[in-house]
Formats: C-alpha cells, sequence, structure tokens
C-alpha cells in the first residue's frame, strides 16, 4: 500500500510540475507585455507629449496621448479598482456555490477548459485504481475519492454516482447523462465491471487520458506562445507608428 501511495504521489506531483511548466513561457511574456506597456506609457508616451501638444495630430499618436494621460491621471482610481475587483473575486471563490458554478463551466473555455477536464479525470483515475488496488471496496473507494477531488462539480458527480450504486445501479450506469466524464472513461469502467478487474481498466483510462492530456498541454503551449508574441509586436508596433507619425507632424 505504501509502495502505491509512493508512486500515486509522485505520479501526481509530475502531472502538476507539467501543467506549471507549459504555463511558465506564457507567463513570462505575458508580463514582458505589461512591463513594455507600462514603460511607454509612463516614460516614452509623456516625453512626446511635450513636444507634441497643441499640434494637429494623427488619430493613433493622439490617442496615444489620451490614454496616456488618461491613465497617468487615474492611476490610483485603477489601482483601487482592480484592488477592488481582485478581493471580490478571492471572496467570491471562497463560496462554494460560486466554486461550484465555475467548476462546472470552466471545462468550456477554449484551450484552457480540456486540460482542466482531462486534469480532473486523471487524477480521479489515478486515485481510484490506488484505492481499488489496496483492496478497498468499490463503494468505498468512489466515497474516499470524493474527498481527494478539488473540482467541486466532479466531487457532486461522484457522490451522485455513489447514491446510484448504493441504490443498485452499475457503476457504467450511473455515468450516463453527465457531460464530464469523457465516453472513453464511461466505456472502460463498463470493461472493467465485466470482466471484474475494474482497478486494470482505470489504469487504463490513467494511461489513456494522461497521453491525452499532455498532448493538449503541449498544444496549448503551441498555441498561447505566438499569440503572446504577436500580441507584443502589435501592442509595440502601434506606439511606434503612433510615435513616429507624431514626429513627421512636427515637419508638415
Amino acid at each position: 500500500v505504501l509502495d502505491r501511495i509512493s508512486d500515486f504521489l509522485e505520479g501526481r506531483a509530475a502531472l502538476k510540475r507539467k501543467l506549471i511548466l507549459s504555463l511558465i513561457y506564457p507567463s513570462v511574456v505575458l508580463v514582458v507585455t505589461l512591463a513594455v506597456v507600462g514603460f511607454f506609457v509612463g516614460f516614452v508616451i509623456p516625453r512626446f507629449a511635450s513636444l507634441l501638444q497643441g499640434r494637429r495630430l494623427p488619430a493613433n499618436t493622439q490617442f496615444l496621448l489620451d490614454a496616456s494621460e488618461f491613465l497617468q491621471s487615474n492611476v490610483m482610481g485603477i489601482g483601487t479598482f482592480f484592488f477592488i475587483l481582485s478581493g471580490t473575486v478571492v471572496l467570491l471563490m471562497k463560496t462554494e456555490v460560486t466554486r461550484l458554478y465555475i467548476d462546472r463551466y470552466k471545462i468550456y473555455v477554449p484551450v484552457i477548459g480540456p486540460i482542466l477536464r482531462y486534469g480532473a479525470i486523471v487524477q480521479f483515475s489515478k486515485t481510484f485504481a490506488s484505492l481499488l488496488e489496496s483492496g478497498i471496496t468499490l463503494i468505498d473507494g468512489l466515497k474516499s475519492v470524493s474527498g481527494t477531488v478539488a473540482n467541486l462539480e466532479v466531487k457532486r458527480l461522484i457522490e451522485e454516482m455513489t447514491e446510484k450504486v448504493l441504490g443498485g445501479q452499475a457503476l457504467s450506469v450511473a455515468l450516463q447523462g453527465q457531460i464530464f466524464f469523457t465516453p472513453m472513461f464511461v466505456a472502460m469502467i463498463k470493461i472493467g465491471e465485466e470482466t471484474g478487474l475494474m482497478d486494470t481498466a482505470m489504469r487504463s483510462v490513467e494511461d489513456l487520458h494522461e497521453k491525452i492530456l499532455v498532448d493538449k498541454i503541449a498544444k496549448m503551449t503551441a498555441m498561447i506562445e505566438p499569440a503572446l508574441i504577436i500580441t507584443l509586436g502589435c501592442i509595440v508596433g502601434y506606439v511606434a507608428w503612433g510615435l513616429v507619425a507624431g514626429m513627421f507632424a512636427l515637419y508638415t
């Protein structure tokens, strides 16, 4: 049992590392983008504002000057707004009803949603397989897994499944009608019931879904990186274009 627990913890830590590593590069690019925007707004554009003030300027240059002036004039108000917004979000996340709705619908978020979905399925399969291999009964295994799952929607589904199994239904039947677990997951559960090898079936579910999860993480990283780079390039290019257009206005 201790060997299985150590393997389980190592596998879960490895999966968590994969998710964190996939977000490091996009996070760095996002921070650099915000820093570049702040540098232009706080230092570069105000230097040009004194030179260009009172002249008829191109629309993009005027927009940059107005945006810079607005941000500098309302920096305290903007900071207070984001502070209140962050506090509100934290308070809402502490509320069980709000977290339930977020956990239920975040799987529909493009790119990130499928990763969260498959991550929860892998966590469930890994934990459930470890419990069954250790001799825990199906009902006790479901109850134990319910206590280890962080996603409240998955926790609710597991509790409903447990009640239906206690009522005499097969686990594969109890899974019918839900949208969180994949058809492959339900099919492997049914195979485990028919063969009497539920623990082996759950290991297969874990392996299959973990491969899909790794593939989706790689696709997400491949999509987010160029999108952030293009966004950063567009922002810098727009600012540079506006400043150059303003300089040309001085000479015309």
